[in-house]
């Protein structure tokens, strides 16, 4: 009898796995389009209330708040989606989570793009992405 490997990671003698798929709003002002993406796609939605303007909270979220989220052992992937009006940088904070989730992506809201549009890509880039967490699963000890 063949018996399929079981792709998971140790946990204080049990087992777990990699299962949330999180789609984490950068400022207050990407809440709506992370809840327009996460109506398409199957993912956990992680609304924020800071204010795209207030550098201090958005970089203390930075550095705390996101590298605990995407770290979890339980985080397949991460979809960070910024409104493009932050105070801070989307693509130096995928680049710094890189190193703690293979599975890390993130997404400027362009103004030049229509609201649906913009979704559309969220969406979709959303749906590559947990394809692409699956095999980080074989990453684990």
């Amino acid at each position: 009898m063949l018996v399929e490997p079981f792709i998971g990671y140790s946990h204080h003698g049990k087992v777990g796995i990699r299962s949330l798929n999180l789609l984490i709003s950068l400022s207050d002002c990407a809440n709506k389009y992370v809840d327009q993406i996460a109506k398409r796609v199957e993912m956990t939605a992680i609304k924020n209330g800071i204010m795209a303007y207030d550098f201090e909270s958005l970089n203390e979220f930075r550095k705390v708040y996101l590298p605990a989220l995407v770290a979890h052992p339980n985080t397949a992937c991460a979809l960070i989606v910024a409104a493009g009006c932050e105070s801070i940088n989307a693509s130096e904070i995928a680049a710094e989570l890189l190193p703690l989730n293979s599975a890390v992506e993130y997404l400027v809201i362009s103004p030049d793009m229509s609201e649906e549009s913009s979704i559309a890509i969220g969406a979709s880039g959303a749906t590559d992405l947990i394809t692409q967490s699956l095999p980080g699963l074989g990453e684990i000890a």
